[in-house]
């Protein structure tokens, strides 16, 4: 299977970081992604550093800052 990676990883900090590098780094870069239009991150949990909440606010404010304008989220469904 070509697209899918698995990267292990133990200290949250440091997968909130390998997340937020991948999302504005590496996937737009290497396969021609938006940011904010084409990717989409899963969680399985609500709290905590890597949870839903705690994402969502790292990863707008990383892509606010590179973009230079804001980024909302979109509805659940």
């Amino acid at each position: 299977m070509d697209d899918f990676y698995f990267i292990e990883q133990e200290d949250p900090e440091k997968v909130l970081e390998m997340i937020i590098n991948l999302v504005r780094e590496r996937i737009p870069k290497r396969f021609g992604f938006d940011s904010v239009n084409d990717i989409q991150v899963l969680t399985p949990m609500h709290r905590g550093t890597i949870g839903a909440g705690n994402l969502n606010i790292e990863l707008q404010k990383s892509l606010e800052s590179r973009r230079g304008r804001r980024v909302s989220r979109r509805p659940s469904l």
